[in-house]
């Protein structure tokens, strides 16, 4: 039923708007297990940057990264 709506990107991106607006915050990492399409998607989505494979705890992760669009202009 929720499926297809784009409300978990957009609910990214709002929180994303809001850590650097109201937080102040430069930078996001996001970090996703190796696998997981449905997440990665909404990360891509959302405008977040693939930075790469790396061991987490016991398992690997894709790490996302969402820089603040101040800090890309500068």
């Amino acid at each position: 039923q929720y499926i297809g709506h784009n409300y978990a990107p957009r609910a990214t991106i709002d929180l994303s708007a809001y850590a650097f607006e109201q937080l102040g915050v430069r930078s996001i990492l996001a970090f996703v297990s190796v696998g997981n399409e449905d997440s990665k998607r909404v990360l891509e989505k959302a405008g977040y940057s693939y930075i790469g494979e790396f061991p987490k705890d016991d398992k690997r992760v894709w790490k996302y990264q969402l820089l603040h669009p101040a800090t890309i202009a500068a």
